[in-house]
């Protein structure tokens, strides 16, 4: 990801913030894929929290293209679970949405409900728990 004049990088050898872009190059992935979301913003004068859109896929989020290595045959994930964060940088809520048998259901504190799974919170999402598909 690319970073911006809102969000820059601090660079520790010359001590100064800049915009910069962070490469990853995948060998291996696992069978089991947690994702964490970035949903705080800190500068040198400000801290805040992401309120973007994240667009991500329930299924079939191919990684294959993003893989180096010789093995790619788990490079397939189906999202099962959501952690949400619900509010601001000092204070917030946690939920949860968990797919069980192809239902998405809705957890917070003591409640459990179904919902839609249009009707995930793409913008409170926190951490993305996906589970590779073997084809």
């Amino acid at each position: 990801r690319a970073s911006s004049e809102r969000d820059p990088w601090y660079c520790s050898k010359c001590k100064d913030f800049k915009c910069a872009t962070k490469k990853f190059d995948l060998w291996k992935l696992p069978e089991l894929l947690i994702v964490g979301l970035k949903q705080f913003s800190y500068s040198t004068y400000s801290s805040k929290k992401i309120q973007d859109y994240i667009d991500f896929p329930l299924e079939g989020f191919d990684l294959s293209e993003a893989v180096n290595g010789p093995d790619n045959h788990h490079a397939i994930y189906d999202l099962y679970a959501i952690s949400n964060h619900i509010g601001s940088m000092g204070s917030g809520h946690y939920t949860a949405n968990v797919r069980v048998g192809g239902v998405w259901w809705e957890m917070d504190d003591s409640s459990v409900r179904k919902v839609d799974a249009t009707r995930l919170e793409k913008y409170q999402a926190y951490i993305l728990f996906t589970n590779g598909v073997v084809l």
